[in-house]
């Protein structure tokens, strides 16, 4: 079965969400110009950048393609939305958190002149557990054409 293509209004926190993910690379990149001089990794620090920059803009045409990407139930003509619309809800988060993780990692080398893991590391790959997680398990909850309808009218 050939899956809908479907276009997910943004919300708010849609919004949000892709400001800050914006922001958060075009700071490391700002970042990175001002402390160039500064840098004793340089190479790291523009292959980290070069990877920050490629994930924002490969998970943000993800975003716009939600037809593409795998689910973890069957999709049908009653849950296509609601799924798409989560996929897309978590693929927003991770892309933040991973945006600011290349951020904290890329400042940690720039102003602390270290390569050690912070505690911030932590935080960023337990939000995006905890994201994977919540979403997945509320995206197996859809299952029929009932549930479908009780969470688009949110």
């Amino acid at each position: 079965m050939k899956r809908p293509q479907i276009k997910i209004p943004l919300t708010k926190l849609d919004y949000a969400l892709e400001l800050v993910s914006l922001l958060s690379v075009l700071g490391t990149i700002l970042l990175f110009i001002v402390f160039w001089s500064n840098h004793e990794d340089k190479a790291v620090c523009i292959f980290l950048l070069i990877i920050s920059i490629f994930t924002y803009l490969g998970m943000t045409a993800l975003s716009r393609l939600p037809h593409i990407l795998n689910f973890p139930v069957n999709v049908s003509e009653e849950n296509a939305f609601i799924l798409c619309k989560l996929a897309i809800r978590m693929l927003r988060w991770t892309k933040l958190f991973v945006c600011l993780m290349f951020a904290d990692i890329i400042w940690q080398i720039a102003v602390y002149k270290h390569n050690l893991i912070s505690i911030s590391l932590y935080f960023f790959l337990g939000g995006m557990a905890i994201c994977f997680i919540y979403y997945i398990l509320k995206m197996t909850k859809i299952t029929n054409s009932q549930q479908y309808h009780r969470h688009t009218n949110h």
